[in-house]
């Protein structure tokens, strides 16, 4: 009897959806791939992703790709109603010309058997199915990216084939400051723009599901052992009323997340409208999981699990806009020189044998020869990072070299700073962290350990009041390389 009862809700919905395209009311009988969210920290957060870069962007909001600076390889399983289920697979990788990303979506909707002439047939068919995604990313000003997605996709509904083409585009404002700790950031994606999916003959058709999402986030950093996500969106399908989702992420320690969401509108479950999951992460590994109550008319409740990865390798930025930020730093950088000289002239008004009689009581970061003038560079870090930047990597170098030719045996202090944006026990252990990533690299290229010392200077060396996240504050994010005692000539 269940097996009965199964088939012929899977036949009502699939099996007369040709028939059904036929119709005026064409498009709301079948669902596609990309019709129902399969990421469980966007269902978890009620749908309301649009604003929030992650991994899985590819189908959330292919604009918010552009501030990955990591590939990544994701997963995913949803357990639907009945035995039916969805996986999606995704790789996406930084480059210089931007963010590159692709995954295949695989929806199984069980089988049925098929009824010919009032008899059931021996056969049961199959009824799936399957997408290919193609993303690209770019970064087109300091507050802009914008992405575009490519879909081609297959339905095999118990024998009746056919196939169509979609795509997504996406718009994403990041990171604007409102506090200290406070940022908001906007996202619009318009997603399934496309053929029409026509099956029989071409007569017979039903519309891609276009769906319009615009949404904002507010997301605090640093509140003691939190952060904390408010994310909220409007969303207007063609086949439903408009929809209102809301979302609420709160992390602990960076390590696990509790999510809760809420949707309203044009559902058509009221059971389903309010979402939970939890996430966990563990260095380059994180696991999402979101659940969902439909009740018992539904068969309970529906799971989805996420499994995202970091894939090895040094952090690169997106490209083209990496050439702008590094004007952009460039002129940040001559700005900070100026400042700090007009600053030393009001403030300290000193004589230039006094300025002499103190510069000779400082720790030695320059080395003086008779041919030369040659200063330890400074290794910065991206915002919440104790991570050496790719482009930093030839600073280290340079710092290596100058502690063999002319510090040869001598201790060499490794001083680490950040900026403001977090609390002093924190900032703290980040500094200190800075600070030993610089080590090992040196130690890596043949600095002794023992002539290095660690110290920690938190937020107490502050050379601006500028904070990230992003650029802003990126002066105070370093490693400054000190040395106690005169250079061997």
């Amino acid at each position: 009897m269940k097996r009965f009862i199964k088939s012929m809700a899977l036949a009502l919905t699939f099996v007369i959806t040709p028939l059904l395209a036929i119709s005026d009311n064409a498009g709301t009988a079948v669902v596609t791939p990309f019709e129902v969210p399969i990421i469980a920290q966007q269902v978890a957060m009620g749908e309301a992703l649009s604003a929030i870069p992650n991994p899985n962007g590819l189908l959330t909001n292919p604009a918010t790709m552009a501030f990955l600076n990591k590939p990544y390889f994701t997963a995913t399983h949803k357990k639907w109603i009945y035995d039916s289920y969805k996986s999606y697979l995704g790789l996406g990788f930084p480059s210089r010309y931007g963010y590159f990303a692709g995954g295949i979506l695989y929806n199984n909707m069980g089988s049925i058997i098929p009824i010919s002439n009032n008899q059931y047939q021996e056969t049961e068919l199959s009824v799936y199915d399957m997408s290919l995604v193609f993303g690209y990313s770019a970064r087109v000003h300091k507050y802009l990216s914008v992405g575009l997605n490519a879909k081609i996709e297959h339905f095999d509904y118990a024998g009746y084939t056919t196939s169509a083409l979609a795509g997504d585009i996406g718009l994403f404002v990041p990171y604007i400051t409102l506090s200290d700790n406070a940022f908001v950031s906007f996202g619009l994606v318009a997603q399934n723009l496309g053929t029409h999916i026509r099956f029989l003959d071409s007569s017979s058709y039903r519309r891609q599901p276009l769906d319009i999402r615009g949404g904002f986030a507010v997301n605090f950093f640093n509140l003691s052992i939190f952060d904390v996500t408010l994310a909220g969106e409007l969303q207007y399908p063609n086949y439903q009323d408009i929809r209102y989702n809301a979302g609420l992420e709160i992390w602990i320690k960076k390590i696990l997340a509790l999510r809760a969401g809420y949707r309203g509108g044009g559902y058509d479950v009221d059971e389903a409208k309010k979402t939970a999951g939890i996430g966990l992460k563990y260095g380059h590994f994180s696991l999402d999981y979101a659940y969902v109550d439909y009740g018992t008319d539904m068969n309970d409740g529906v799971h989805r699990v996420t499994i995202s990865m970091a894939l090895l390798g040094p952090e690169k930025k997106p490209g083209p806009v990496r050439i702008a930020d590094d004007q952009w730093n460039h002129v940040l950088a001559l700005e900070r020189k100026v400042d700090k000289v007009e600053q030393d002239i009001t403030s300290m008004n000193m004589k230039l044998d006094d300025l002499k009689r103190i510069c000779s009581k400082m720790p030695v970061k320059t080395v003086v020869t008779e041919k030369e003038i040659i200063h330890f560079p400074e290794i910065h870090f991206p915002f919440n990072s104790a991570e050496i930047p790719p482009t930093e990597f030839t600073k280290v170098a340079d710092i290596a070299d100058i502690i063999r030719r002319y510090y040869k045996g001598k201790k060499i202090i490794l001083e680490g700073h950040t900026d403001l944006a977090g609390s002093p026990e924190y900032n703290y252990k980040l500094s200190v962290a800075r600070a030993e990533a610089v080590k090992k690299a040196l130690v890596e290229m043949g600095i002794p350990a023992e002539n290095l010392i660690v110290v920690g200077k938190g937020d107490k060396g502050l050379l601006t009041d500028r904070k990230g996240p992003g650029f802003p504050g990126i002066e105070n994010r370093r490693v400054v390389v000190i040395v106690n005692g005169p250079a061997s000539q």
